[in-house]
């Protein structure tokens, strides 16, 4: 029952799309109809260049979203331990974080060019910031009793952290790296729009 339940939507969509373009209410031009949707896929895989594609599309994702966790996480951490660390970056990171990706894809072409380092670096500014930010709130979620006992019991603040603070958090920063991992899709469509020839999102 949960399986069909689910399978219910997709039907729904898939019979909506039918009508409205079998019909030839809505135009090709503007929807394609199913078959033609999955004419054009077919010949993609039989030519190979999907899966050109499809590694092109993973290998940009997974640099800049990597690249931005390694940097993010430990980043996000020390502003949940250290008030100080939160108060020198967390201002500036807010002001980043709310600006459009978009608004960077013309400095990211002039400072790199049109290649893959210009991609990576959309998806790591796409990520980073939210993700500085996301990892400070896991770390302060973690509660002031365990690193209390991790102090009585004659703990350092350093080793409190690593030992103490950064397991406690753990589950909830792979959480948020989900989360983000999922930002990065998104975004890399924003970054293949424009001057792409090759990747998932390109036209």
């Amino acid at each position: 029952m949960y399986w069909l339940a689910a399978a219910v939507p997709f039907v729904v969509v898939l019979l909506a799309w039918s009508i409205l373009t079998y019909s030839s209410y809505v135009q090709p031009l503007f929807l394609p109809t199913p078959t033609d949707v999955f004419s054009a896929i077919f010949q993609l895989i039989k030519s190979g260049e999907l899966f050109t594609h499809i590694w092109v599309s993973v290998y940009r994702v997974m640099l800049g979203f990597v690249l931005a966790a390694i940097f993010a996480v430990p980043l996000g951490i020390l502003m949940g331990s250290f008030k100080i660390v939160q108060a020198v970056i967390e201002p500036i990171n807010d002001f980043v974080r709310y600006l459009p990706v978009v608004a960077f894809i013309p400095l990211a072409i002039l400072w790199t060019g049109t290649g893959d380092l210009e991609k990576v670096l959309i998806i790591f500014i796409g990520t980073f910031f939210q993700l500085v930010l996301m990892t400070m709130e896991n770390a302060r979620a973690v509660p002031n009793e365990y690193l209390e006992v991790a102090y009585t019991l004659g703990g350092l603040r350093w080793a409190a952290i690593w030992r103490v603070l950064v397991p406690a958090a753990l589950p909830n920063v792979f959480d948020s790296l989900r989360v983000a991992s999922g930002w990065a899709w998104s975004y890399l469509v924003v970054a293949e729009i424009v001057a792409a020839n090759r990747g998932l999102g390109s036209s």
